[in-house]
């Protein structure tokens, strides 16, 4: 016989669903900027000819990363990987924010992409 676990009170549902909805708004908000304001980007490091590397990198990043995210969530938790994954991903976008070269940036997106 299985047990059968309570579900949690109505409030925290609509807390939780709220939570991940902002999360996910702010990965796609993330993606909607950068796509629109690649170019002007490029431009102003210098490095248009690598702004196809950028969006590579962050690719690849996210496709190696997806599984591993998947597998610590499963031994660590969902929740604290889920905060962690928000905070390293916020300090991932200052950190782009100061880059000074598109090879950098490169690079920069890429981690920022994969601790997401």
């Amino acid at each position: 016989m299985t047990a059968v676990l309570p579900a949690p009170p109505r409030p925290r549902v609509g807390l939780v669903l709220a939570g991940l909805m902002l999360g996910v708004s702010l990965a796609a908000l993330d993606m909607t900027i950068v796509a629109t304001a690649a170019r002007t980007i490029a431009d102003d490091l210098g490095g248009l000819s690598l702004q196809a590397w950028a969006t590579t990198a962050c690719l690849i990043a996210g496709a190696v990363s997806t599984p591993l995210y998947g597998r610590l969530s499963d031994v660590h938790g969902r929740k604290p990987l889920y905060l962690v994954a928000i905070a390293l991903f916020v300090v991932g976008s200052a950190a782009c924010a100061a880059a000074q070269s598109m090879p950098q940036l490169a690079v920069l997106r890429a981690v920022r992409r994969g601790v997401r």
